[in-house]
């Protein structure tokens, strides 16, 4: 029976780890599949040598190759018609995500009979209430800091981390030049901080913030550049603190998908080619149900199915409106291509 080889995961992220269907069984087929799965062996980081410096603590995450690509485009980040321009549109539609998981949990009864009922009702009451003052918020594949720096706006107490040093500096540039976020940064407690590291190296022993969980954990388009998805959600897992949620959004892996956002958005066409050609690898790509399986599998998180400990939400981009928008929640559908997948860390 598959098992995760977990001698790739540091000691301190290491979890009783069940035999799953999930996301690991999914990569049975194809051994090509399964080297960054089980064993995140990859050929590429064996042969490519970055051109800078590697990030803190270990990599068994981290793809050289996809570290080279953001580290060449790392100049462009805060070019909103640029190669990043679809990511500050979608700003809006991760906070909304955001939003209503947080404020969900809290109209949901002790009890979870009724869970929600309010929740619509109160949405006019979202758009005014501070809710991530207090929080503390790790960003993973922060960037350029393109949401890190929305997330310290709205309050939040916000470490972002990136295996790309280039993206790193760029964030750290574009946050000194305003007058507010250079503030966060240079404070003694700075509500805004950067570091160039790997998500493994937070769990080491010998690191600053080891022991140190949040009550949200981001990673935003980030799953799909990963090796060793898994051990990065282990990772993720163990960064989290318990009622706290991870927030992921990422790319199903669908016929509909690479349409989408690899033949179009990475081609020269008009309009839909927005995308710099490299940026996706279809085999990267994971659907909702592995996601919900690893966590449900491996994890035993979410057992009881309550919206509020587990939810998966599609989205889409209007390229003639210029903006994304969240699919109602009963679209199955909706999930064939970009989603957001939120979960709860049980108490």
């Amino acid at each position: 029976m598959y098992r995760l080889n977990l001698n790739k995961i540091p000691s301190g992220s290491r979890l009783l780890l069940a035999p799953s269907k999930g996301l690991a069984s999914r990569f049975k087929k194809s051994s090509q599949e399964l080297r960054y799965l089980a064993t995140a062996t990859n050929s590429e980081s064996q042969t490519s040598r970055s051109s800078t410096q590697e990030p803190e603590g270990g990599q068994f995450t981290v793809s050289k190759s996809e570290i080279e690509h953001f580290n060449k485009l790392a100049s462009t980040w805060w070019n909103e018609h640029g190669a990043f321009g679809l990511l500050h549109r979608m700003n809006p539609v991760r906070v909304q995500f955001i939003k209503e998981r947080l404020l969900y949990d809290l109209s949901r009864p002790e009890s979870g009979s009724g869970a929600g009922s309010g929740l619509e009702e109160r949405q006019s009451d979202a758009d005014s209430y501070d809710f991530l003052a207090g929080k503390r918020v790790l960003d993973v594949g922060c960037g350029g800091g393109i949401f890190s720096e929305v997330l310290a706006r709205l309050g939040a107490q916000v470490l972002a981390i990136d295996a790309a040093e280039d993206s790193i500096k760029a964030a750290r540039l574009h946050a000194q030049s305003d007058p507010l976020l250079n503030d966060l940064l240079s404070s003694p407690n700075p509500n805004l901080l950067y570091r160039h590291c790997s998500v493994e190296s937070l769990l080491q022993p010998d690191n600053l913030n080891h022991h140190a969980q949040y009550d949200i954990v981001c990673a935003m388009e980030v799953i799909e550049h990963v090796e060793n998805p898994a051990g990065f959600l282990t990772a993720l897992a163990e960064l989290t603190k318990p009622g706290g949620q991870i927030i992921l959004s990422t790319i199903s892996r669908t016929p509909l998908s690479r349409l989408l956002t690899i033949t179009l958005a990475e081609s020269n066409l008009p309009i839909v080619g927005i995308v710099p050609p490299g940026t996706h690898t279809y085999n990267k790509f994971i659907k909702p149900d592995e996601l919900t399986g690893f966590f449900r599998g491996q994890l035993g998180w979410a057992t009881s199915h309550e919206r509020s400990d587990l939810e998966v939400r599609g989205c889409t981009y209007d390229p003639l409106a210029s903006r994304w928008k969240l699919f109602p929640r009963d679209a199955f559908w909706a999930e064939w291509c970009n989603y957001f997948f939120g979960v709860k860390k049980p108490l």
